[in-house]
């Protein structure tokens, strides 16, 4: 495709300096502003991009060890206690993850999740369907399966590397 001259500087300023969707922050409001992006997704992603500025802006140790014990423990989606099926992962997986554990494993499946939302949200939305229902329901696309096999094993490595 032949873009109009200058339309390639023009989207790059967009995402690089101080461009209007520089920061990880304005890109994923856009995201969910336009449908993109699932509530739950946007919620997650915004308390960890809050603990990575605090990490990268504060020097403070036992400020940062608070807000992401709090993060942990009251903030985010315990996924720990779905995925503890006895089958894929133990039964009782979530006593046997320490804070940072837990951490870790969440960090794991949402990076999964956005990766296949990434991938499929937004063509399901082209086909006028509800993304949450086809995506996640009872006969999702074989990539979710792939997926979740990924974070699984992930999951798996975190639980051997105690």
């Amino acid at each position: 495709m032949k873009y109009p001259k200058g339309f390639q500087v023009a989207t790059h300023s967009l995402f690089s300096g101080f461009g209007s969707l520089s920061s990880l922050s304005q890109r994923i409001q856009v995201a969910y502003a336009f449908g993109w992006l699932s509530q739950d997704i946007l919620m997650e992603l915004n308390q960890i991009r809050n603990i990575r500025n605090d990490i990268a802006h504060k020097w403070d140790i036992t400020y940062l060890k608070q807000n992401l014990d709090l993060l942990i423990r009251d903030k985010q989606y315990p996924i720990e206690k779905d995925l503890a099926d006895g089958y894929n992962l133990p039964a009782d997986l979530d006593e046997q993850l320490s804070y940072m554990e837990k951490f870790r494993t969440r960090l794991i499946w949402i990076i999964g999740r956005v990766f296949y939302e990434s991938a499929c949200w937004v063509p399901v939305l082209k086909h006028r369907l509800a993304p949450a229902e086809v995506l996640y329901g009872d006969t999702p696309p074989e990539l979710l399966r792939q997926v979740a096999r990924i974070c699984v094993q992930s999951t798996r490595k975190v639980i051997e590397s105690k």
